[in-house]
């Protein structure tokens, strides 16, 4: 092997090992789900007889995640004493956003930075999904990182990211209203991203950026909508593959009705 190619292969080599932890987001309040969140995390509702956060646990353990990180703030002893310290095989790690009710999910990972340059999958707490979305998005090329997405439909409001010709993400929105056009690459956030370590390396210091400047009450996916030509993500497309982001009692509804139905493409 020529010397030159010998340097790309070693200095490359972090970004190819296989992902073997996880963090999940999951401090929240959940205040658009009361009355039910006043008595439990909104992680630990049911969809069709299963936790959100079980569902999450179980397919990252049955896709070789050996352990997850659990960004916890609100009722967090309910979700320690519930879930534990390991499932099956994966080893569990709590660690309690203290200020959760004052801040937004970027504080939360901001408070497992460090973990990012091991290379992870990143999830947000209230999404629950199949087994095949977490499949398909370890089975990309592990050189690179990618997020999981479904198409940005007239239904779906929420984090939306514009796709460029190469399938790098080119911009990310949060979008609130209704569009007047609605592309073919427009897509909408999963919550869950694959993170080489070479990328987590830089999201660890744009994140250390931002709250040494006191920002700390918006989403991350703004923080990478700052530097998304500085470092690439790639889509990873599930393609109508089933998932439901639970913010409301009409998305529990809806999850509860869908996940059964392969058109599954609720926010």
């Amino acid at each position: 092997m020529p010397l030159a190619a010998m340097k790309k292969s070693h200095s490359d080599g972090g970004n190819m090992k296989e992902i073997e932890k996880a963090i999940i987001l999951a401090a929240g309040g959940g205040l658009r789900l009361r009355p039910m969140t006043d008595y439990m995390p909104k992680c630990l509702i049911q969809v069709n007889e299963k936790s959100i956060l079980v569902n999450a646990l179980e397919n990252l353990e049955n896709n070789g995640i050996r352990e997850t990180l659990l960004v916890v703030g609100y009722k967090s002893e309910q979700i320690k004493e519930t879930i534990g310290n390991c499932l099956k095989g994966m080893k569990i790690v709590y660690c309690q956003n203290p200020i959760y009710d004052k801040t937004n999910n970027i504080y939360s990972l901001y408070l497992v930075r460090d973990h990012l340059k091991e290379g992870v999958i990143l999830l947000e707490g209230d999404v629950f999904f199949e087994d095949r979305i977490l499949k398909e998005l370890l089975s990309k090329d592990k050189g690179k990182t990618y997020w999981a997405v479904d198409r940005f439909t007239e239904e779906l409001d929420g984090c939306m990211l514009t796709a460029g010709k190469d399938n790098t993400i080119v911009d990310i929105h949060i979008v609130r209203e209704k569009l007047a056009k609605y592309k073919d690459n427009f897509f909408k956030s999963v919550g869950m991203l694959r993170i080489t370590s070479d990328f987590g390396r830089a999201f660890e210091g744009w994140l250390e950026t931002e709250i040494r400047n006191d920002v700390k009450d918006i989403y991350y996916d703004l923080v990478l909508a700052k530097h998304i030509r500085e470092k690439a993500i790639y889509i990873c497309d599930i393609n109508g593959l089933k998932w439901a982001e639970i913010d409301t009692q009409e998305d529990l509804n809806l999850a509860a009705k869908r996940m059964g139905d392969t058109s599954c493409k609720r926010r």
